[in-house]
């Protein structure tokens, strides 16, 4: 006979907040989950992580994300059944209208969701937040905000964790989450230095998450157009401030359109050139292929550079301290300009 291992952890959470949060999932029967647009693998992955897990507990949860996530997380459990807002409006308004319990992972505010956050923010639904971003604000009955974890899912199997339930995630649950905190985490690089960090991860590994399959999916599973947009990018549009150690690449849609861009293929370019030696900032600026004018901004940072607070002065944005994001409604030449003040303004850090 077996016996499940038992996992020792630091309990984050006000424990009025667990009962709380454990009273609204008994009493929800119908329960939606969403996160913030142009999802990422922390948001996919804890979306899909928390409907693998109610739906274990007889739950009717359905995930709706505003817009298309990149194709490499569509292997995931419950990935094609996900409503997306943008295309699915009316199926998705009806799970929204019998919905009991909203469930907000991975955003900080209903504004990063597009228009399905106002479909949200006017339900009269319970709801839930579990987010490690700065500066919730999102209105809510419990929220679970701790800018120190490493995911969204993370904080998710936390919860799970904290509410009794480990013993009832699956196989599918696990991989969902595990995916999260691998991508947020850029393969373990970065938001992911304390000890027990990888006590969770083997939690999930227990559960029957193979992290080397998921790396393998995820990282291994690019379209030839990405390595064509890399080219471009590498030969052509990288700019290297080097007395503020800095580089800014700008993707207009034309590019993207003439590399044969799928969404996703720009994944992680932001990150490249750190690998530069001394090199201590890196800003992409990508225009939206839809929506015009609208630049996506992403930012990473390395030691105490405070990539968040840049994202919030100057792009609209927010995130952690090595890795944020934002968006501009304005040209790609303007974005451009934006950037250079912003490194500036920067300056005591990055000389």
């Amino acid at each position: 006979m077996t016996t499940e291992k038992k996992y020792i952890i630091d309990q984050w959470f006000d424990s009025e907040d667990v009962a709380k949060a454990g009273q609204l999932l008994d009493q929800s029967q119908h329960i939606v989950i969403s996160a913030h647009h142009s999802p990422d693998g922390d948001a996919v992955g804890s979306c899909l992580g928390m409907a693998a897990y109610l739906k274990g507990k007889g739950k009717d949860a359905t995930v709706i994300l505003p817009n298309a996530f990149p194709s490499v997380f569509l292997w995931m459990e419950g990935a094609t059944d996900t409503l997306l807002y943008d295309r699915h409006r009316q199926k998705a308004d009806e799970a929204i209208a019998q919905a009991d319990l909203i469930i907000f992972l991975d955003l900080n505010a209903t504004y990063r969701m597009l228009d399905l956050g106002t479909a949200l923010a006017d339900s009269h639904a319970h709801k839930m937040v579990i987010d490690h971003h700065l500066n919730p604000d999102i209105a809510c009955d419990v929220i679970f905000s701790y800018p120190s974890a490493s995911s969204a899912c993370e904080l998710a199997l936390r919860l799970i964790h904290a509410l009794g339930d480990y013993e009832q995630i699956s196989k599918a649950c696990a991989e969902n989450l595990c995916t999260g905190m691998m991508t947020d985490t850029g393969v373990f690089q970065y938001n992911s230095n304390n000890p027990e960090f990888f006590v969770l991860l083997a939690m999930l590994i227990a559960k029957g998450a193979d992290k080397d399959m998921i790396y393998r999916r995820v990282f291994h599973s690019y379209n030839k157009s990405r390595y064509l947009l890399l080219g471009l990018i590498l030969n052509e549009k990288i700019e290297y401030l080097d007395e503020l150690h800095t580089s800014i690449f700008t993707l207009s849609r034309e590019e993207m359109q003439k590399t044969g861009y799928v969404k996703g293929d720009a994944e992680g370019f932001v990150n490249l050139p750190l690998e530069i030696k001394d090199m201590r900032l890196s800003i992409s600026l990508r225009e939206d292929q839809e929506q015009s004018p609208l630049v996506h901004v992403s930012i990473r940072s390395v030691d105490s550079i405070p990539a968040n607070e840049m994202a919030s002065r100057f792009f609209n944005g927010g995130g952690h301290l090595n890795a944020a994001g934002g968006r501009l409604e304005c040209t790609l030449e303007e974005a451009h300009a934006i950037a250079l003040k912003a490194c500036e303004a920067f300056a005591e850090y990055l000389k």
